[in-house]
């Protein structure tokens, strides 16, 4: 154990904790490592096995976050609802829950919005999650092998106005979820779904 009496798990967890209190309090552009550290009563050092820069502290907080959102969307996936009903709710949730953290979480959902940018490891994961995710439900809509991650593909670069941070982040003072319905309606309908 180091000197703080923490584990090491221990302590990446609490600087991962800190690191989002700070950048909620300074923005990404403004975080220090050694400021997290200072906020930690450690030493800048006792990061560094943990934490290569800045940057590395970011993802790990970025990784945490879009964990929570990869499991709010698999309560999703296995809801005692028809698959259709599941598609709507899982579009639904992750727009509401994107736009949240857009108005009320603006740094965070900031230092998110970059990662995803910058292709990062956690977002790359994280995308790969929610595509297998949606390519599951595609499944129980009557799709299968292949095609069921192509139409997968499809309907999530389609609903890409609802899920990119990016425009989440531009457009989250206006309520777009009648607009996503309508607009996932029509896709469906389009890619013949049935009502399972």
């Amino acid at each position: 154990m180091p000197r703080t009496g923490l584990s090491q798990e221990e302590l990446r967890e609490r600087a991962v904790d800190v690191t989002l209190a700070q950048l909620r309090k300074v923005g990404s552009e403004k975080l220090r490592l050694v400021d997290v550290a200072k906020a930690m009563d450690v030493k800048h050092t006792s990061l560094y096995p943990h934490f290569a820069n800045k940057a590395a502290l970011v993802d790990a907080v970025t990784a945490k976050w879009l964990l929570e959102s990869e499991e709010a969307l698999a309560k999703v996936c296995a809801m005692d609802l028809p698959a259709r009903e599941r598609v709507e709710q899982w579009f639904m949730t992750r727009y509401t829950m994107n736009r949240d953290r857009a108005q009320n979480d603006a740094e965070v959902f900031h230092a998110y919005n970059l990662a995803s940018d910058a292709k990062q490891p956690a977002v790359v994961h994280h995308l790969a999650a929610l595509r297998q995710q949606m390519a599951d439900l595609m499944r129980e809509l009557g799709y299968e092998g292949d095609t069921a991650m192509e139409r997968a593909r499809l309907i999530l670069r389609a609903m890409v106005f609802f899920i990119h941070p990016a425009m989440i982040a531009d457009h989250a003072e206006e309520d777009h979820s009648a607009h996503l319905r309508d607009t996932l309606d029509c896709l469906l309908k389009g890619m013949k779904v049935r009502d399972f």
